[in-house]
């Protein structure tokens, strides 16, 4: 399940769409997330992540990230974690680069954005919210 929003500037009209949540079937431990991870698309990290967890939970949650002035949006995100879901120990978090700027983002809290366009101010647009199943 995952939510859908829209955020708009005040400024410029700008508009992003953000995805939280997990939203299509590549749930925990999906086998074409197992080889996606093995062939590397996450990076030597996440394979040696996985290889030294064996018995690691994986999956794939959009995320939303920003950078500061230049990209503002959802990123699909691996995690791979231990089996103990009381107290889970994250084996690996993939953090994605700015398109831009190619520095590491930071998670974005849905708190106050800047405008990748115009450096305005970004609100959520009530009317543009959604469910996805």
């Amino acid at each position: 399940m995952a939510v859908g929003y829209t955020f708009r500037c005040r400024e410029c009209g700008n508009s992003v769409e953000i995805i939280l949540g997990m939203y299509y079937a590549c749930g925990w431990g999906n086998p074409r997330v197992r080889e996606d991870i093995m062939n590397g698309k996450y990076g030597q990290e996440a394979i040696d992540a996985l290889a030294g967890h064996e018995d690691a939970l994986f999956y794939i949650e959009s995320c939303a990230y920003q950078c500061k002035g230049h990209f503002i949006g959802s990123v699909d995100t691996l995690f791979i974690q231990s089996r103990n879901l009381k107290e889970p120990e994250m084996c690996y978090r993939f953090e994605p680069e700015c398109p831009k700027c190619k520095k590491k983002m930071k998670e974005w809290k849905r708190g106050k954005a800047v405008c990748p366009k115009c450096k305005g101010i970004m609100e959520e647009d009530l009317s543009g919210q959604m469910m996805i199943d």
